[in-house]
């Protein structure tokens, strides 16, 4: 299983796990590209009483909010799909006493454009693969850390593998607002599915799993054996040893082409082994 797509920016970070990006993976292009043009498309009224005319405007003299009409500040203001989900993320987090400063990023995430139809779509736009995730039924959330960092991911898998964007101070379900917005429209809300993602794994394999990640390269192996009792799951770690042990393993192996190896079980050696490789030229 290779590990989670992440798209690392200079205000934000999105983390798509193997589950949901399998799943972003099996949506065609054109499908992608025509919801993306759809959701991009200003044709809409914000309809949320606290996004109020005089709170848009400030948002957009603050560079927030795009002023998207043909002459800036004049005639009737109209919002995309993404725009509507954006303001009402910024509504919540003002409720929370969220700062500007704070929400900067989130503005960089929502505020991308679709502009070029050829263009690679699938994490070419950030706020695309989210939406499409969530009206799949899967949660997506946004997360605020202490530090300021913005992090957007899907929780149910990143729970499991103990990321620390599970760790912040204030967290917003993204289909929360998404279903906010589609009761003020008439729609009937996206039902989304809480469950560890798509995958039949039992607690061993989930087990194994978490292991591979927490596997540095080149550092160690895993080896896994399937018996009637279930799984077994043996880490081993690989070091690199001390100059001084070096020293004492060429002592012992006088010959230049051999080898030692201790096993050591419950604080003991248990067993040793040299091997000497002999060559015979013809």
């Amino acid at each position: 299983m290779s590990d989670n797509k992440t798209i690392t920016t200079r205000d934000y970070k999105l983390y798509i796990s193997d589950a949901t990006e399998e799943k972003l993976l099996g949506v065609p292009d054109e499908l992608r590209a025509s919801l993306a043009e759809a959701w991009s498309l200003p044709k809409a009224g914000i309809k949320n009483d606290d996004a109020t005319y005089r709170f848009i405007n400030y948002l957009t003299s603050t560079g927030l909010l795009d002023d998207t009409r043909e002459v800036a500040g004049k005639g009737w203001r109209k919002f995309s799909y993404v725009e509507c989900v954006y303001l009402n993320i910024v509504v919540a987090l003002r409720k929370f006493g969220v700062k500007l400063e704070a929400i900067k990023p989130i503005y960089e995430l929502f505020s991308q454009k679709y502009d070029k139809p050829e263009r690679s779509m699938y994490l070419g736009l950030g706020w695309l693969d989210i939406l499409i995730t969530v009206h799949a039924g899967d949660e997506m959330e946004l997360i605020i850390q202490d530090d300021g960092q913005v992090i957007v991911c899907d929780p149910q898998m990143m729970s499991i593998f103990g990321t620390s964007a599970t760790e912040g101070s204030l967290r917003i379900s993204l289909s929360a607002m998404v279903n906010q917005l589609r009761k003020s429209n008439g729609k009937k809300p996206i039902g989304i599915k809480h469950s560890f993602g798509d995958l039949p794994l039992n607690s061993a394999e989930v087990g194994a799993v978490i292991e591979m990640r927490n596997l540095e390269h080149g550092k160690g192996e895993l080896h896994i054996k399937r018996t009637a009792k279930g799984t077994v799951l043996q880490k081993d770690t690989i070091e690199d040893a001390s100059q001084a042990v070096v020293t004492k393993m060429n002592d012992l192996l006088i010959e230049d082409f051999g080898s030692v190896i201790v096993s050591k079980r419950q604080g003991k050696v248990v067993n040793v082994k040299k091997t000497t490789q002999t060559l015979y030229n013809d």
